[in-house]
């Protein structure tokens, strides 16, 4: 576990130049925070701690991994599909980190990839059952090798209605 916001050194360093099998990547310092929660001045961090870092390390993940298989999984929350509104920010760079994720899939044949799309509040701060059940539908989708899951039945009720209804979908949030 690393956190990102002073870099990809420490994180680099810590991988002391081994290939690993498994990345879970859900760095994201603003998963819980609305558009008009984040300061102009604050944006540049969160730039760096949401997308710039991460694709840092992966990049260099990649590179340790060159002759080694690597699965990555992205855990991302469903609001990234439905384009919740005040969400924008959260949502783009969850975006561009998913396109990034799929070139470097494509680009590396060595690279699988997972994406878990979360529809519940998952506590930050400690573990609950909600964190448990996470865990094994992870460990089920590495081992099955699927490329996307939900977690959170609300999830694929809140797609279905925002690729269905747009206007109803609106009307409820």
């Amino acid at each position: 576990i690393q956190d990102l916001r002073g870099g990809t050194d420490a994180a680099e360093a810590a991988l002391n130049g081994r290939a690993i099998d498994v990345l879970i990547n859900l760095a994201s310092s603003t998963s819980r925070l609305r558009d008009d929660e984040i300061s102009v001045p604050d944006l540049e961090q969160h730039a760096a701690v949401d997308l710039i870092n991460p694709l840092r390390l992966l990049r260099h993940v990649v590179a340790l991994n060159a002759s080694h298989p690597l699965h990555i999984v992205f855990v991302s929350s469903v609001l990234t599909l439905v384009k919740s509104p005040n969400r924008a920010i959260y949502t783009s760079f969850k975006i561009l980190q998913e396109e990034y994720l799929r070139r470097l899939k494509a680009a590396h044949a060595g690279v699988e990839l997972t994406i878990v799309r979360i529809s519940k509040l998952i506590p930050a701060d400690r573990d609950s059952r909600d964190t448990v059940k996470l865990a094994k539908v992870i460990l089920a989708a590495y081992k099955e090798k699927k490329q996307t899951v939900f977690f959170g039945a609300s999830g694929l009720v809140l797609t279905a209605l925002f690729y269905v209804q747009p206007i109803a979908f609106r009307a409820i949030m």
